[in-house]
């Protein structure tokens, strides 16, 4: 059988090829170069990255080298710098430039807020070309590590801990110490002795250090202290897994499973919400009043009154999973039971009687039990005692404590109570509505994390982090758009973009205008020289 032979390693020649030549017309490489060629990167916030004792790499350099990577599983500033040596579409990419690691990294590090507004302006130029709807927004967050170990993440009751292990190491230490003074002088007590009083003074160290961070923790008032990296907090994954890092915000419309939204943050999801649908809305410029309602899909960990009148208010429809609540004693009544009519402002209970309030609003506090108050409010309402001791299923329905104290039913009142019901009614009205969540919102996040691997940062510090996961969710749209629309048109729609600003040139040469349209564009790829103060928006 025939077997095939290669080209001599040692031939000259053998790489005469220009670098053009040997890229595929459909390489999705081309898109990243076509995409970048359209920014006015100085407007966005980019500067060039100065290399040390050289001329600067122009950001749109550095900034196809990022999409190039992260498109292909490369985050590493040092992988990305050897791929600068080794691969061959990386070199047509950067003009066979050779940046070093430091470098690359220092772009990704110093351009967050940058890089955040590029991902903004592919987002407006899928809504421009009809690839994002607008009509039904699915929100999630997923937890990532940080660049800070468990161990290096602190609270104040760890570090209580901590310090109590510490005296209990420095009262061994000085029995140690005593018992060793109390035998005969010796070479060996000596050494003895020195090795206590080292260990008595590494104890003390340690502890010092401990009390530093406990007083930094109540002077900031914070709830955890990260020493690696500052903004990193320990967050429940599940159940009672957790993981020191940062939540990731997504907000993804369900035309084609596209990130219209993403942000960094430190917290859970409660309160976020509002937040992202407000973001969603002024990234898309939707109206405040559409013929069809836009629908704002999330699940049970969004729940919250304020968050979903917050979201009502921006003309939107909140589809927002219940919580479960705690199953009630059998043959009792669950606050669900109770009936609210808004016009009397009072809760009627099955069994007839009313739960009236005397009209005052009360602050919501932090946590039970805390002193700091929150911006939502509530009411209580309350019924006699003498009324539910006459209930036949009292015990079921009051709690011990309420029955040892001779207390009546009472309920509390959320200001927006009322978002709650009619986000309830709208789950009941389409039940068909809600379960399409997980299909459109999972999506992303399962090629970015199980597929690329990004489940934990590499930079540090809240809004570095804001940055990288918006480059990732840039590079996300870059390739789901070539899956839906292919290399060729995707190319076409960019370059496109470039003759746009030479249209009124164009329009008066007719039928050569046409012609040298086209010239323009193929060079234009050949050459990837960007046009004069052509504007991406």
């Amino acid at each position: 059988m025939p077997k095939k032979i290669g080209l001599n390693p040692a031939q000259f020649g053998l790489f005469a090829t220009p670098l053009e030549a040997m890229i595929p017309a459909d390489a999705e490489v081309r898109v990243v170069a076509a995409f970048v060629d359209q920014l006015d990167l100085s407007a966005l916030g980019f500067k060039p990255v100065q290399a040390d004792g050289a001329s600067a790499y122009g950001a749109e350099l550095l900034l196809k080298l990022y999409l190039y990577g992260y498109l292909n599983r490369i985050r590493s500033s040092r992988q990305l710098e050897r791929a600068c040596a080794v691969n061959i579409e990386v070199m047509w990419l950067i003009d066979n430039l050779k940046p070093k690691y430091h470098t690359i990294a220092d772009f990704r590090k110093h351009h967050p807020k940058a890089l955040k507004a590029v991902f903004r302006e592919y987002v407006l130029l899928l809504k421009d070309w009809e690839l994002i709807a607008g009509q039904r927004l699915a929100v999630d967050g997923t937890k990532i590590h940080a660049q800070n170990a468990r161990k290096q993440n602190f609270n104040r009751a760890k570090l209580q801990r901590k310090l109590e292990r510490i005296e209990r190491g420095i009262a061994a230490a000085l029995q140690e110490f005593a018992d060793r003074d109390a035998q005969e002088a010796s070479d060996s007590k000596r050494e003895l002795q020195q090795q206590a009083l080292d260990k008595l003074t590494a104890l003390r160290e340690r502890k010092a250090v401990y009390e530093e961070m406990q007083t930094d923790l109540a002077e900031s008032g914070a709830n955890q202290l990260s020493q690696t990296d500052a903004d990193a907090r320990s967050m429940m994954v599940k159940g009672t897994e957790s993981l020191v890092g940062y939540n990731i915000q997504s907000v993804v419309d369900d035309a084609h499973n596209l990130i219209v939204h993403t942000e960094a943050t430190n917290v859970n999801d409660i309160q976020a919400l509002g937040g992202l649908a407000g973001a969603a809305k002024d990234i898309l410029d939707l109206p405040d009043q559409s013929e069809e309602p836009i629908d704002i899909l999330a699940d049970k960990g969004y729940y919250d009154a304020t968050n979903l009148a917050t979201v009502e208010a921006l003309g939107m429809e909140p589809f927002v999973a219940e919580r479960k609540t705690k199953p009630r004693a059998a043959g009792g009544y669950g606050a669900r039971e109770f009936e609210y009519k808004e016009e009397a402002d009072v809760y009627v209970c099955p069994e007839g009687e009313e739960l009236t309030s005397n009209g005052r609003w009360y602050q919501q506090r932090e946590s039970r039990g805390g002193r700091t108050p929150t911006e939502r409010r509530f009411r209580r309402y309350r019924i006699s005692h003498t009324i539910c001791a006459q209930c036949p299923i009292r015990e079921q329905c009051l709690s011990e404590a309420a029955r040892n104290n001779r207390h009546g039913k009472v309920l509390h009142h959320h200001e927006h109570a009322a978002a709650l019901a009619r986000n309830r009614q709208r789950l009941q009205e389409w039940p068909e509505v809600y379960p399409s969540r997980q299909a459109i919102v999972e999506h992303p996040f399962g090629t970015i994390k199980r597929s690329w691997g990004a489940y934990f940062t590499l930079v540090r510090g809240l809004e570095a982090v804001d940055g990288e996961f918006s480059l990732l969710a840039l590079s996300y749209n870059l390739r789901r758009s070539v899956s839906i629309l292919g290399v060729a048109e995707l190319l076409r729609r960019l370059r496109g973009r470039v003759l746009a600003g030479n249209d009124s040139i164009l329009a008066c040469l007719g039928a050569l205008g046409s012609l040298v349209a086209a010239l323009y564009g193929y060079f234009l790829c050949i050459l990837r020289v960007k046009p004069v103060g052509q504007n991406f928006t």
